[in-house]
């Protein structure tokens, strides 16, 4: 076989591989027109402030009570109050109930999130027995309220977590 032959057969077997290769691509076609797809990004517009803090300041709360109430919740006849005070710059939960079983022992806690569905515990509080509950956190009230949004909830007991009996929103006090 000489060398012609050999590159003739080279060319041939080429051009049957391009025939199969694309044979199965469509050729454009002169009724479809080809777009490209727009992307439309918002506009979000600021307005500049004169203070290098453009954040309003946080409220004191040193010295003023938060009071949250407590709403019945899954129909267990049970409400109250918690009140939030600033004790020595520990915040001081105190938790007074009503329609408790008098034997009951029932967890409270502050949530993240609000009621009637808060998340996550964030703070454990002392168990409700009797219709009350105090405890001190480990932070100040000013700390406690800058975490907002939260809730106090109280369950129905240590082994029924998920059934919530009283929950109330911890709500920022109107500016003064």
């Amino acid at each position: 076989m000489n060398t012609n032959t050999l590159i003739v057969i080279i060319i041939i077997v080429i051009i049957i591989a391009g025939f199969f290769l694309f044979r199965n691509t469509p050729a454009p076609s002169a009724t479809t027109p080809t777009t490209t797809p727009t992307v439309t990004t918002p506009t979000i517009t600021t307005t500049p402030t004169t203070s290098s803090n453009p954040t309003p300041p946080s409220m004191d709360y040193t010295g003023k009570t938060v009071t949250v109430t407590l709403d019945t919740q899954n129909k267990s006849g049970e409400s109250g109050t918690a009140t939030i005070t600033d004790d020595n710059g520990k915040a001081k939960v105190v938790i007074t109930v009503t329609g408790e079983a008098a034997s009951a022992s029932q967890p409270a806690h502050i949530h993240i999130g609000s009621c009637p569905t808060p998340g996550d515990v964030k703070y454990p509080l002392t168990n409700v027995t009797k219709g009350k509950s105090e405890s001190t956190l480990t932070l100040s009230i000013n700390e406690l309220m800058a975490q907002l949004p939260l809730a106090v909830n109280i369950h129905k007991s240590a082994g029924d977590l998920t059934t919530y009996v009283a929950c109330g929103n911890i709500m920022a006090l109107a500016a003064q």
